[in-house]
């Protein structure tokens, strides 16, 4: 697995620190504006995030409300520098076999509300995407955090190689509902199984993995309903949005889901990451109909 680091942040944050008033929207704007011209594949990645013409003004607003405190984008940005070594090697010791000879990409980026976490390409090539100002603002500064969020983007590129497929292909793929859970679920229990533990460094809030735990049926009937109704299920999974004051919900259900599949039909993780389309949509409504039930 060969590595290449791309930093964009040090560009960003010396445009922005320069000006006489840091945290004006107008300098924001400039800031922005420079940092996009410069690094035309990351205005791609944001205009395809946001898919409406005036994305500019709301990544503005955005990013506008999650730098406040550049000591935090600091501190993640160092974070990101000492855990990424520690990370990639428990990643290379899980996949070997699927990940050895290949180039990886690494980009340190501002993300406009695009997601902490990103498992996409760039230079044609699997990339993390990994944005500062969403890992400040969900608080995952830390180095453990950091760890868990590099890690289970490492999962979704492993998923795209073993099911021989590539990140645009993959994507087409997570705009089904049911698709979306089974990919998000297996990031999820790939990254605990790497990492050893279910730390869900996700949950914002304490009582957070018992709420799901006892509304695990409520959840899923609820998911099931967004889907057969195709309505947006990205309350279960954005920043901005939840469900019943609790955030990012689908990544416990689908991590439950990827259970499911273990222990009803005895499947490993990889054989779960390669099934037949056929069977996914299949497999994940029996799961959700079954979970409902609880």
């Amino acid at each position: 697995m060969r590595i290449k680091l791309i930093d964009t942040y040090p560009y960003f944050r010396n445009v922005l620190v320069n000006t006489r008033k840091f945290a004006s929207k107008n300098n924001v704007a400039y800031a922005l504006k420079n940092y996009l011209e410069k690094y035309s594949r990351i205005y791609e990645l944001i205009n395809q995030c946001y898919e409406v013409s005036d994305w500019f003004n709301i990544c503005l607003n955005t990013l506008a409300n999650s730098i406040r405190n550049i000591k935090n984008l600091d501190k993640a940005w160092k974070s990101i520098y000492s855990t990424l070594p520690d990370a990639i090697v428990l990643f290379v010791k899980a996949f070997k076999n699927e990940v050895g000879g290949r180039d990886f990409i690494f980009v340190i980026y501002i993300s406009c509300g695009c997601g902490a976490g990103w498992a996409a390409e760039y230079d044609r090539k699997p990339a993390v995407l990994l944005g500062l100002d969403m890992i400040s603002n969900l608080g995952w500064v830390s180095k453990e955090k950091i760890k868990g969020l590099i890690i289970h983007e490492l999962c979704h590129i492993a998923h795209m190689i073993i099911r021989k497929t590539n990140y645009q292909h993959f994507s087409e793929l997570e705009k089904n509902p049911y698709f979306l859970l089974y990919s998000e679920g297996f990031a999820m229990k790939c990254e605990h199984e790497i990492i050893g533990s279910e730390n869900w460094r996700i949950a914002p809030k304490k009582e957070w993995v018992n709420w799901c735990r006892r509304n695990l049926g409520f959840l899923a009937k609820l998911y099931m309903e967004y889907a057969e109704k195709n309505k947006a299920v990205n309350v279960f999974y954005g920043t901005f949005f939840n469900i019943k004051g609790y955030l990012q919900t689908g990544y416990y259900l689908g991590h439950e889901l990827i259970k499911y599949l273990e222990r009803k039909y005895s499947l490993n993780l990889r054989i779960i990451a390669n099934l037949p389309l056929s069977e996914i949509k299949v497999k994940v409504k029996n799961f959700l109909t079954e979970a409902s039930k609880r």
